[in-house]
């Protein structure tokens, strides 16, 4: 019986010790810090390479949770199909953006090199415009037809502490999409790899 007593009471010491050196998100304190941050990515859209620009912001929660938002344009020129092109002959082109909620986790941020990832999540759209000002106002229509989708996009990055408030972040992902119903696109065509480079400015 006393041997069975010492080994319970030293597995119920370990324990004690495991928990109270074990790291939880929420303790009762926390640290705040904040980031923005432009950035430019290859991605592709209807089959077209190209590239997206645009930006996010995000709070940071005690150097591990980040909340905050994104978007981003397809800033290559797409063509439309002939077929769309009407009124004074102009050429019909895509315009293709999206943007949302960013939820990200930080693995190790006091270190000088480490990873981060992220899941952006929210809604975009895509329309078909022309390329110049249309002066009859009976094809007006045709600059502003417009479809929405609903999309996911999880990301995983390298992130490099370049000084105390700035951080080169190189990411690659996946953009699921759904509900894409314009024209003959689908939603293999607005989906589709991302990767590319953004520069965080902020506290972290």
């Amino acid at each position: 019986m006393k041997r069975v007593m010492i080994i319970t009471l030293t597995v119920l010491s370990l324990a004690i010790t495991a928990n109270a050196a074990e790291r939880t998100l929420i303790d009762g304190s926390f640290q705040f810090g904040g980031f923005g941050a432009p950035a430019v990515m290859y991605s592709r859209f209807n089959g077209v390479d190209g590239v997206l620009v645009g930006g996010q912001g995000a709070f940071v929660v005690n150097h591990l949770l980040y909340l905050g938002g994104a978007g981003y344009g397809f800033a290559t020129r797409v063509p439309a199909p002939d077929a769309l092109t009407v009124g004074n002959g102009q050429n019909m082109r895509y315009d293709f953006g999206y943007g949302g909620a960013l939820v990200g986790v930080v693995f190790k941020s006091d270190y000088m090199l480490h990873l981060t990832a992220d899941a952006l999540i929210g809604g975009g759209a895509i329309t078909w415009t022309d390329n110049a000002v249309w002066e009859d106002e009976e094809n007006d229509w045709n600059r502003n037809h417009r479809d929405a989708f609903f999309f996911v996009q999880p990301m995983v990055h390298a992130e490099l502490n370049l000084t105390t408030w700035l951080r080169a972040d190189l990411g690659a992902g996946y953009r699921f999409v759904n509900g894409v119903t314009i024209n003959d696109l689908s939603n293999n065509d607005a989906a589709g790899p991302v990767a590319g480079l953004s520069l965080r400015f902020g506290t972290f």
